[in-house]
């Protein structure tokens, strides 16, 4: 470049051998920087329908990037808005299960209490009962003996039967025994007696 500069600052006419030899390899890089650079040219030519596919590709990937980002925004709100949501049923839920376990603490209470209520009643009134249901009663005691013959006297100055025995007594004696024992005794039947009927005590 020192000897292009020092060769084209004079005049032709004033040029020397060594000044053409330098205008002829001035020419001759220049002719291959030229030929270089209309290669250049036709490549770039012959790649720009790829460089334009490939701007059109990117483009497209950008603008699909692009909805994309739009979609994520979207979802990402309607996540956050389920999710406010949630949280607000969850805690409705909580405040529910809380009383669910209250009245579920009651339950256990009262289910408690029936079950001590219920052993007091199995092991008291309950096992009294079976014990009375299962007791069996003893026999009833032989009856003494009674006479053979018994005057009328004798039998109408017996003692009154106790209150049981009257109450267990199902047939009363006939008027005309009663009679009989009232005259043998010697004692008169009264009007109220005659005329009372009888009736079984």
């Amino acid at each position: 470049m020192v000897c292009v500069t020092r060769t084209f600052s004079k005049p032709a006419s004033a040029w020397r051998t060594f000044d053409h030899i330098v205008d002829k390899e001035l020419d001759t890089s220049l002719n291959k920087i030229l030929a270089g650079l209309a290669a250049d040219i036709e490549a770039m030519a012959a790649a720009k329908e790829g460089r334009a596919a490939a701007v059109d590709a990117a483009k497209a990937a950008v603008t699909a990037a692009t909805e994309g980002v739009h979609t994520a925004e979207e979802a990402h709100g309607t996540a956050a808005a389920a999710a406010k949501d949630a949280k607000a049923a969850a805690k409705t839920a909580a405040t529910t299960a809380k009383q669910h376990h209250h009245n579920v603490d009651k339950a256990c209470d009262s289910l408690n209490h029936a079950e001590r209520a219920l052993v007091v009643f199995t092991q008291g009134p309950l096992a009294a009962y079976d014990e009375v249901r299962e007791h069996t009663a003893p026999p009833p005691e032989p009856e003494p003996e009674q006479p053979e013959e018994t005057s009328a006297v004798e039998a109408a100055m017996a003692p009154a039967p106790a209150p049981a025995a009257r109450v267990a007594a199902s047939i009363l004696p006939s008027p005309g025994v009663l009679s009989w024992v009232a005259q043998a005794s010697g004692l008169a039947r009264s009007p109220q007696v005659a005329q009372s009927p009888q009736v079984a005590q």
